[in-house]
């Protein structure tokens, strides 16, 4: 999946692509494969603060599922 469909909303959710090993902990979650590479954590801790969520109190596939819902939120219909 490259970043256009990602954002487009042409993905499935009941596919997943096989993702390298990037040494990101939530790259090999169902959430983290979700997100384009372009997203380290450090970047999805700042989506979060963003949110107006806590990112240490949470778990990065959590951040990464909260940062998911509000970009499906922001889609246009």
């Amino acid at each position: 999946m490259n970043r256009r469909d990602f954002l487009s909303g042409r993905f499935a959710f009941g596919k997943q692509e096989s993702a390298p090993s990037s040494g990101f902990g939530s790259r090999g979650t169902e959430a983290g494969m979700m997100l384009p590479p372009e997203f380290s954590p450090a970047m999805l801790k700042a989506q979060a603060r963003q949110l107006g969520l806590d990112p240490d109190t949470m778990s990065e596939e959590e951040i990464a599922l909260a940062v998911i819902k509000a970009m499906n939120a922001q889609r246009p219909g």
